[in-house]
């Protein structure tokens, strides 16, 4: 693979990524985030079932267009099985390492962010990513309640995710 098909590729990996966090939860990249770092997952397939296992199919599926995606949302990434992102969460650690979902966002939100959470691009970037962690935490703790702390239902995503952006470009 010659240089400009690798930047190219890195791109688009970032612009998966950053799509994901900025339109959806990032539920399925937080997932990865932390199998990657526990596990060392290097093969897309491997992180996808470590993944299914973690987050269950719906949030695996989120933003897919596929069956399986039975709370589908505004975001579309693809049709079918949830490869393209698995191969970009592995691209994007190979070529940042252990930090290469903070990188990655830092350069989505520099170049193709629409929201703005904050001041300046490691601000932003930050914020989405913690809005990222806490949809991953709050679906994380669901076993009895039908509402989450913030009152919201389990795949109330587009409620969440907007009531959470305005407290976040609310703060400093």
């Amino acid at each position: 693979m010659n240089t400009n098909n690798t930047i190219e590729s890195i791109r688009e990996h970032v612009v998966t990524l950053g799509n994901e966090l900025e339109f959806a939860t990032g539920i399925r990249a937080i997932a990865a985030e932390r199998l990657m770092a526990e596990r060392d997952i290097h093969d897309p397939e491997m992180l996808y079932q470590a993944c299914e296992e973690l987050i269950g199919t719906v949030n695996l599926f989120e933003s897919y267009d596929d069956p399986l995606n039975t709370e589908p949302g505004e975001l579309v990434l693809g049709r079918g099985l949830p490869f393209r992102s698995m191969e970009a969460y592995i691209a994007l650690r190979e070529r940042f390492g252990a930090q290469w979902l903070t990188q990655a966002m830092e350069l989505y939100v520099e170049s193709h962010g629409t929201i703005k959470l904050g001041k300046d691009r490691e601000s932003c970037a930050r914020k989405l990513l913690d809005r990222a962690r806490c949809c991953f935490d709050l679906d994380s703790a669901w076993h009895g309640p039908k509402v989450a702390s913030d009152g919201f239902e389990r795949y109330q995503r587009i409620e969440r995710i907007a009531n959470m952006n305005a407290y976040l470009s609310s703060a400093a």
